[in-house]
């Protein structure tokens, strides 16, 4: 828990306590993620459509889906005014993508500390989001073409979201067959690995032109996008 919240630290608005000069930007539409010790910052400048929709996609909708997609779950209270979720676009399941995956290796590095019968539901959050990002992206290319459009034109925000791809199926993958990983996750993972749902991501990697990029890392393509800018947190 403490390394996935950490781990939204260095996101949205929050960057600006690693890098100043970002101070002014508005993180409604640009937005940033830490990945392991960097700060990848993403340049848009349009907001897609919200992802709350996507809770209308989901059949019989659990406690994880109601409170990252209910858009009537009441997130605080201000003055006794009620504060719902805003209209915010996918760049929170990204976010909460990035986190899950970093939940998903501290759980692997302490695996040794898992108590005999215990388990963790790690993968299952890490399914989750994946799912979710699927569900967008298929939402995005049937309903929004527009959407659709901008984000297979933006190169940098394209590589993005399949290296957090790539570092979410990599770690998930390594524990599909430990039970100490796996407490209800297999619909998930059904769901997420179901050719139906996948070939979304297949698609959109091979729309956006970034899968010449597939081996690359973030240092290897620092000032080759526009839009997507690299910071190393040693270097700060």
């Amino acid at each position: 828990m403490i390394v996935h919240e950490l781990t939204h630290c260095g996101s949205g608005g929050s960057v600006y306590l690693f890098v100043q000069d970002l101070k002014d930007y508005s993180f409604l539409t640009n937005y940033s993620y830490m990945i392991g010790n960097l700060l990848i910052f993403i340049e848009k400048d349009k907001m897609l459509f919200s992802k709350y929709e996507l809770f209308q996609d989901i059949e019989n909708p659990d406690g994880f889906d109601k409170t990252y997609l209910d858009p009537d779950r009441i997130i605080d209270t201000v003055e006794g005014e009620e504060i719902k979720g805003s209209d915010i676009d996918f760049t929170m399941i990204l976010d909460e993508l990035n986190a899950y995956t970093a939940s998903e290796k501290c759980a692997i590095a302490t695996e040794e500390f898992i108590p005999p019968g215990n388990s963790t539901s790690a993968r299952y959050g890490l399914l989750k989001q994946m799912s979710y990002l699927e569900l967008y992206l298929k939402r995005c290319y049937e309903k929004y073409p527009e959407d659709w459009k901008y984000i297979t034109k933006h190169k940098g925000f394209a590589f993005v979201i399949m290296k957090l791809w790539q570092e979410a199926e990599k770690f998930e993958t390594a524990v599909k067959d430990d039970p100490r990983f796996n407490p209800g996750s297999k619909p998930v993972s059904e769901f997420v690995y179901n050719p139906d749902n996948y070939k979304i991501i297949e698609m959109f990697f091979e729309e956006s032109g970034i899968l010449e990029y597939k081996n690359k890392n973030f240092k290897d393509i620092d000032a080759e996008f526009d839009n997507l800018t690299v910071y190393d947190i040693n270097d700060l």
